[in-house]
Order: C-alpha cells, then structure tokens, then sequence
C-alpha cells in the first residue's frame, strides 16, 4: 500500500470514528461504503485492508460492506462515500 492510500483509509477512519462518537456510540458494527468507478482504492483492497485500518479503534471488528460504481461518468467515480453506519 502507498502513502497516499494510507492517508485515503486514515482519514476514512477518522471520520467514522468521529461521526461515531458524536452519536454516543460506544461501538461501531457495521460500515458501508459506495467507491466510485475511478476510486484510487478498489472495494476488494479496501476490504482487505479494513481490519488493519480500524485496529485499535471503536470501529474494530465492524463488517465492512463496500459497493463499487461502474460508471466512470458518475460526478463522483473519483469519491469514497461513507453512506451509512451502524452504532451501538
């Protein structure tokens, strides 16, 4: 994995973490991403990295559910969308 790819999943992370937090969770169990057709991180080496890139934080162990866009022309084919969460 390259650095700019580490910096993609940490701030990924960072963001669940706090949007988690902000809703008292104490624990997240489940992610889900949408990453568009031009993403820099493709879905099967976001999920392989995932349990990695949440280690140590309240988002371990959470399953990662990832749909990946086909449509390079989507405004958004360069993006990597958390759509939703689920908290405890």
């Amino acid at each position: 994995m390259n650095l700019h790819e580490e910096a993609l999943l940490r701030e990924i992370r960072e963001k669940i973490v706090e949007v988690a937090k902000a809703n008292g969770a104490r624990k997240v169990t489940k992610v889900r991403l949408w990453i568009g057709a031009l993403s820099e991180i493709p879905g099967d080496h976001m999920k392989e990295e995932w349990p990695r890139t949440v280690d140590g934080t309240i988002a371990q162990g959470a399953e990662l559910e990832v749909e990946t866009s086909t449509d390079i022309h989507d405004p958004k084919a360069t993006d990597i969308i958390v759509t939703s969460m689920d908290i405890d």
